[in-house]
């Protein structure tokens, strides 16, 4: 009977208190309220505590994890020239599933940019016009042919395109989303 009472106020002292503790503490009294709440039940069933501290240690991790940002960012806006020529923004960007052991040689109009390895991105300002943009996966072992797109540049326009497979063979897909990730090395 006294074990019940302390569990019960032991309860009432948590619910009142649990808003005011953070961290290790209140992750504490979590642990020492689920033990004390089936310190009885245990005895009956072993697999019940083990069952409701996972449930709560779960329950406390979802909580504790903040609300991030689910979808990619929106477009980013193009940078203008200093020159005064009209320019548009073009990023290139690996699908997450792209391969982790692959890097992606980025050339345009025959002039090699940027490697763009796992979790970069290329991000470049190009002149209004027509352009070609070539991408070959790296280490190409197995004699794959470079794709290649042209995107008409047209002035503060900014263009995305995700690298991806399409079966065996490399695709650059316009894409409305920009996934930040680091910037590769322009060359």
């Amino acid at each position: 009977m006294a074990r019940s009472a302390n569990s019960r106020l032991f309860t009432l002292q948590f619910s009142s208190k649990e808003y005011a503790l953070e961290g290790k503490r209140r992750f504490a009294l979590v642990i020492r309220y689920c033990l004390l709440v089936n310190r009885k039940s245990e005895m009956e069933n072993k697999g019940t505590l083990l069952k409701r501290i996972f449930f709560v240690l779960s329950l406390v991790s979802v909580a504790s994890v903040p609300i991030t940002e689910i979808q990619a960012r929106t477009r980013p806006t193009p940078t203008p020239s200093s020159s005064g020529h009209p320019t548009g923004r073009l990023i290139v960007q690996r699908a997450p599933n792209f391969g982790t052991d692959l890097s992606i040689r980025l050339s345009i109009d025959g002039k090699k940019v940027a490697d763009i390895p796992r979790n970069q991105h290329y991000g470049g300002v190009l002149g209004a016009g027509r352009h070609v943009v070539t991408a070959l996966a790296l280490p190409n072992t197995r004699s794959r042919r470079p794709t290649s797109i042209s995107v008409a540049i047209q002035s503060r326009q900014v263009y995305i395109f995700t690298a991806t497979w399409e079966g065996d063979r490399l695709v650059l897909q316009p894409s409305n989303f920009y996934m930040p990730t680091v910037r590769a090395n322009a060359r």
